[in-house]
């Protein structure tokens, strides 16, 4: 007995029962072909599921909606009534919210260059204080009142080129904000409380309420 015990340590093999806690170190492989196709499988699914969640980001989408708001100012009225140019226009999207349609048009020509107009939007601001001579700061005049001064025709135009974003054919419903503003863009002369909104920034069930449903989505309710 003695001499085998010799023999192993001269042979450097080591016991049987050695290896043991080495083995369990290892770390565990998957080679079943049919298991790792699954894993690959729900990894692409939580993939698309995720690109779903996200908000959509379609190329040109800003770019599509500006061809649209100038395709309805196209047939604003110019001259005396004033001219109408898009100046600014975004798209906002957001997780869990309605679309955000933002928009700023510049009137210009409201007679005289359409000073005219400014003079009698600061005379209605200053009988309001009684004040005939003062000369009150270029925002203070709410654009609803403003919004007279502009005439119908801009506000009739206003009014279709907000219905003609509510009514786009690839986002439906959609939140609005717009505005009218002077020529410089430092003054506003209408926005959404002009055509009848509660806020600047028009909502879905109101929009519902005043155009109806979105052309793109005619079974859509509030």
């Amino acid at each position: 007995m003695i001499a085998s015990a010799r023999a192993l340590r001269r042979s450097g093999s080591a016991p049987v029962n050695k290896g043991v806690g080495q083995a369990g170190a290892r770390i565990p492989q998957i080679d079943n072909p049919l298991l790792l196709g699954a894993l690959g499988l729900a990894a692409v699914g939580a993939g698309a599921a995720l690109a779903v969640l996200r908000p959509s980001r379609r190329g040109g989408r800003t770019a599509r909606f500006r061809s649209l708001a100038l395709g309805a100012l196209a047939g604003a009225p110019s001259g005396p009534s004033g001219r109408m140019e898009l100046a600014d226009l975004q798209v906002q999207e957001g997780f869990g919210k309605p679309t955000l349609v933002s928009f700023d048009v510049l009137v210009d020509g409201l007679g005289d260059g359409g000073e005219a107009g400014r003079d009698r939007a600061q005379g209605t601001t200053s009988a309001l204080v009684n004040e005939p001579d003062a000369e009150p700061p270029a925002d203070s005049t709410p654009p609803a009142q403003v919004a007279a001064d502009i005439g119908p025709l801009l506000l009739d135009a206003f009014d279709r080129l907000v219905q003609a974003i509510w009514d786009n054919p690839e986002i439906a419903p959609v939140a609005i904000r717009g505005r009218l503003l002077s020529p410089s863009g430092t003054r506003p002369l209408a926005d959404m409380t002009s055509l009848g909104f509660d806020g600047e920034i028009a909502r879905p069930a109101d929009l519902y309420e005043h155009y109806g449903s979105p052309a793109s989505d005619r079974g859509w309710r509030p």
